[in-house]
C-alpha cells in the first residue's frame, strides 16, 4: 500500500519532469528500488530520505506528508490561502501542459493572455484610484478570444488530446491535478451561484 512518503517521492519526481531512471541515478540507487519506494514496496532509511529531501529541495516534513510546505522558503505557505495555492499550482500545471502540447502558437497566447491578466492585477494594486481603462478589458478579451482559438486548432492534433486527458493528468502530474479538480469545483460552485442570484433577481422583478 503507498504512503504518504511515497506518493510524494514519485510526484516529486513525475513534477520534476525527470524518468524513474534519471533521478535514480541521481540519488545513487538502482532504478528497481527507487521505483519499489515509489509504490510503497520498501521503506528507504532515514538516509535516503535526507538525501531525497535535499535533491528535491524539500523539508523532511513535505516528504513525510505532514506539510505543504516543501521548503524553508516555502513555510510560509501553510498560512496562505488556498486560492493562492490554487494560482501556485495551476501556473505550475499550465507549465507543464505547454511542454506536453509542444505548440509555439498556444505558448505565445497564453503568454499574451497571462500578461494581459497579471497587467490588471498589478494596476489595480499599485494604482487602485486610477480610473477604469475599458479599451484594457478590450485587449484582455481580444488576448483570451485568440488563446481559446489557437488551443481549439492545436486539440484538433491527433496527438494532444491523450496528453491532457484527464487520465493522463493525473499520472503524470498527481499533486497539481487535485488542483485541477478543486478548480473546476470551485467555478461550478461559482456559475451556480450566478445562476441562482440570476434567477432570484428575474423573480424579484417579476413581482
Amino acid at each position: 500500500m503507498k504512503t504518504d512518503f511515497a506518493s510524494i517521492l514519485s510526484s516529486l519526481r513525475r513534477d520534476s519532469g525527470q524518468s524513474q531512471k534519471k533521478a535514480a541515478d541521481n540519488l545513487g540507487i538502482s532504478q528497481a528500488l527507487l521505483s519499489h519506494y515509489e509504490n510503497g514496496i520498501r521503506e528507504p532509511k532515514l538516509e535516503f530520505i535526507l538525501k531525497a529531501c535535499d535533491y528535491y529541495d524539500v523539508t523532511a516534513d513535505y516528504m513525510l506528508g505532514r506539510t505543504r510546505a516543501k521548503n524553508t522558503d516555502m513555510l510560509v505557505l501553510d498560512v496562505q490561502t488556498s486560492g493562492e495555492r490554487h494560482v501556485r499550482d495551476a501556473a505550475m500545471l499550465i507549465s507543464a501542459m505547454l511542454m506536453d502540447i509542444d505548440d509555439a502558437a498556444v505558448r505565445e497566447a497564453v503568454t499574451r493572455y497571462m500578461i494581459h491578466s497579471l497587467y490588471v492585477v498589478l494596476s489595480a494594486l499599485r494604482s487602485p484610484s486610477r480610473p477604469h481603462e475599458p479599451l484594457l478589458d478590450a485587449a484582455v478579451k481580444a488576448a483570451e478570444a485568440n488563446l481559446v482559438e489557437n488551443a481549439r486548432r492545436a486539440w484538433e492534433k491527433d496527438e494532444v488530446p491523450g496528453k491532457l486527458a484527464n487520465d493522463t493528468l493525473r499520472k503524470k502530474y498527481p499533486g497539481l491535478y487535485e488542483t485541477l479538480l478543486e478548480i473546476d469545483g470551485i467555478m461550478a460552485d461559482t456559475v451556480a451561484g450566478i445562476s441562482q442570484l440570476s434567477k432570484a433577481n428575474h423573480q424579484r422583478d417579476d413581482l
